[in-house]
């Protein structure tokens, strides 16, 4: 039971960050050109907030498979398609090397 109330707390923080980062995305053309570069980074921390979040919500609502027997790629617990599994020591270290990519790539974009 303690599982499902920690599930909805960390649904309700991601729907929050998915808003804020629309209302961002959304506001930001109409705001002054200098500021375009803040919103581009805080966009991207919020992004990498939500992947941290979402992998620790997967951990909770799956516990089953743990080590190198899980399989790297598993379905999508949402829509169609396979994601990374972060069970798996593999899935783990490619989930923090994307995440590694996307802050260079957010650094260089803002230089």
């Amino acid at each position: 039971m303690e599982n499902n109330k920690r599930i909805k707390i960390v649904d309700t923080i991601l729907i929050g960050i998915i808003v804020i980062i629309l209302l961002l995305a959304f506001s930001a053309p109409w705001l002054h050109q200098e500021n375009n570069k803040t919103f581009l980074m805080l966009i991207g921390v919020l992004a990498l907030i939500e992947i941290g979040l979402s992998t620790y919500r997967y951990w909770i609502a799956y516990p089953e498979f743990k080590g190198l027997k899980a399989p790297i790629f598993v379905p999508k617990a949402v829509g169609l398609g396979w994601s990374l599994n972060p069970r798996n020591p593999i899935g783990m270290a490619l989930t923090i090397i994307t995440v590694i990519i996307l802050i260079v790539v957010f650094a260089f974009a803002l230089m």
